[in-house]
C-alpha cells in the first residue's frame, strides 16, 4: 500500500470516527472506538507463507503498522480507547462478503478496506 493510499484510509476513519454520534455521558467519554480492517491484497504464496503470527501476511505487516500509526497521531492507541479488528482477504474476492458481515456482527464503529481493485460489497 502507498503512503497516499495509507493517508486517505487514516483520514476516512477519522472522519467516521468523528462524524459518529456521540452523546454527552461520562460513560461515553470514556467508550472505546472499534474499527474493523480488511486488508485484501494478493501476495505470492511464499510470502504468505511467513505470517506475522496473526494470519495476516508479512508482507502486510507495513502497511498494518502505518494504519496504527496513523491512528496513534490522531490520538487513537491500541489497548486504551481503540479496538482494531483486522481480517486477511488474501485477494480473494469471494470472502469479502463474509468478512465485512463478521465485522459487522462486531459492531464496529467504522470499517474500513484496503486493495488496489477491491469491487463494491452492494453488487
Amino acid at each position: 500500500m502507498k503512503l497516499n493510499e495509507m493517508i486517505a484510509l487514516t483520514a476516512i476513519v477519522f472522519l467516521g470516527l468523528t462524524a459518529a454520534p456521540r452523546f454527552s455521558t461520562a460513560q461515553q467519554a470514556a467508550s472505546t472506538a472499534r474499527i474493523g480492517l480488511i486488508l485484501n491484497s494478493a501476495f505470492s504464496p511464499r510470502a504468505t507463507a511467513s505470517t506475522a503470527g496473526n494470519g495476516i501476511p508479512a508482507q502486510a505487516t507495513p502497511a498494518l503498522e502505518a494504519f496504527r500509526q496513523g491512528l496513534c497521531e490522531l490520538g487513537y492507541v491500541e489497548g486504551e480507547n481503540l479496538a482494531l479488528e483486522v481480517r486477511y482477504g488474501a485477494g480473494q474476492v469471494e470472502r469479502l462478503p463474509g468478512l465485512a458481515a463478521e465485522l459487522v456482527k462486531f459492531e464496529m464503529n467504522v470499517i474500513a478496506m484496503t486493495s488496489a481493485n477491491t469491487p463494491s460489497l452492494m453488487d
